[in-house]
């Protein structure tokens, strides 16, 4: 009886209100009642006057209290207003108020969206400021005054970069001090900014102060950390290869085990060059007499022709992807490659070893590819193969069911069942019928 004393109540409340749609039992008010922030399940909520001119829909603390009580959402539409076409509206209103649409917008980037789309308004960028070139600005970072522009800045980080930017200046190095950056929090004193990713933080510094973050960090990154994270830099990545290649660059000087091969760990260790000369595969193993430690890396060797790293065991598909591997996992920079030039003046030996061109010093992948390289560079164009007639005898008649697709009367092997039996109905004029079993015909 109480649902139906509520839904009652509802029918007879008056329709020509506009509001959005409510649960059933959740009681309607008029506007005349001035109780439209009191809900019907729970005690009234203590919210903010609303004003008369604003409606009630658009007050927070009631649409906050619908959708989490209730999980009733209730948007805030505001009415579609006419501009004024006798205003126009200035473009640089401090406020962002539109004085055609009497509305005040939060942001200038919205109020010029705004004056774009709805009043057509063409807005050029601010002019260049025009800054003597001889003459460079006294630092006031605590007014964040800039005199050669006669400009004032509301945040230090915006004076700064404006600075540095525009005049071309460079912090002196009471800026640069660690103490006036906090790596823990990614927070720079001397800008006033705070950042929430470290990269950010590290970009700021490097950008803006010209130094490299420091990290405090009492231990060595874990090279076998599972969840792929350097406590040194505080950073986290997506997979163990990109983590590795992050602490060989990185943190050398910490981890030896990442040295590849004998050579480089002598080299970053112990000062000692490596020999110039390209050891032996079969060679003794990867010791450190010094240190009396092994290895168990090769040195790897360069093969531009195969793409192929003897230490990893892996063959690439691209050149580019077998010089960006030898670049960050063995710190070998590996030039451009010469199989990328052509030899003109050399005329190629065809067929020599499959689809390789002795000019040019290049091997293809394919028949088609490598046909069409002699054409276009070296004017050479393969034939098709002539076609060889059939030399039928016609005393031998040849066996229709074959294993092997064998016509002994023209001497040739067919690779397909259905390829020989179309041979023997054109050339021998021998008729192949389906024969059915006699259950498949009842």
């Amino acid at each position: 009886m109480k649902q139906e004393s509520i839904k009652s109540d509802a029918f007879n409340q008056d329709m020509n209100i506009d509001r959005p749609r409510t649960r059933a039992y959740i009681k309607q008010e008029t506007d005349d009642s001035k109780e439209y922030l009191k809900c019907a399940l729970y005690p009234p909520v203590k919210t903010e006057s609303p004003s008369l001119e604003i409606s009630k829909y658009e007050n927070a603390g009631y649409r906050e209290h619908m959708a989490k009580l209730n999980n009733i959402h209730i948007p805030v539409i505001r009415p579609r207003v006419d501009p004024n076409s006798s205003k126009t509206p200035k473009i640089d209103d401090p406020n962002n108020y539109c004085i055609s649409c009497d509305f005040t917008f939060k942001s200038t980037g919205n109020y010029r969206i705004h004056l774009t789309r709805r009043h057509h308004m063409l807005i050029q960028p601010p002019e260049e400021i025009n800054m003597p070139k001889n003459k460079k600005p006294e630092i006031d970072i605590v007014n964040r005054y800039c005199d050669a522009c006669n400009r004032i800045f509301d945040h230090k980080k915006d004076y700064i970069k404006h600075l540095i930017r525009i005049h071309g200046m460079t912090l002196p190095d009471m800026y640069s001090e660690p103490s006036n950056f906090d790596s823990e929090n990614l927070y720079c004193k001397v800008c006033d900014a705070s950042y929430v990713k470290s990269q950010a933080f590290i970009a700021h510094l490097q950008n803006i102060h010209q130094i490299a973050p420091h990290f405090p960090s009492n231990s060595s990154p874990n090279m076998d950390d599972q969840n792929n994270y350097c406590n040194a830099c505080r950073k986290t990545f997506s997979s163990r290869r990109t983590y590795l290649c992050h602490l060989s660059i990185a943190h050398l000087d910490k981890i030896t085990e990442l040295y590849q091969g004998t050579d480089f760990h002598m080299e970053k260790i112990h000062g000692v060059k490596p020999l110039n000369y390209i050891p032996s595969l079969d060679g003794p193993k990867n010791h450190c007499t010094l240190c009396d430690k092994t290895y168990p890396y090769t040195m790897p060797v360069v093969d531009l022709l195969k793409k192929y790293c003897n230490a990893c065991d892996r063959t690439y598909s691209s050149f580019n992807a077998y010089r960006r591997h030898m670049s960050k996992n063995h710190r070998m920079e590996v030039g451009k490659s010469k199989r990328s030039r052509v030899n003109r003046n050399e005329t190629p030996v065809i067929d020599e070893i499959g689809n390789y061109c002795t000019a040019c010093d290049r091997v293809y992948r394919s028949r088609a590819l490598y046909k069409d390289h002699l054409y276009r560079i070296h004017g050479i164009s393969l034939y098709k193969r002539v076609y060889v007639p059939l030399q039928r005898n016609r005393d031998i008649v040849p066996d229709l069911n074959d294993k092997n697709n064998y016509c002994a009367s023209c001497n040739r092997t067919y690779r397909s069942r259905a390829n020989y039996l179309v041979h023997l109905t054109s050339i021998h004029q021998i008729k192949t019928l389906n024969v059915k079993n006699e259950e498949s015909c009842v």
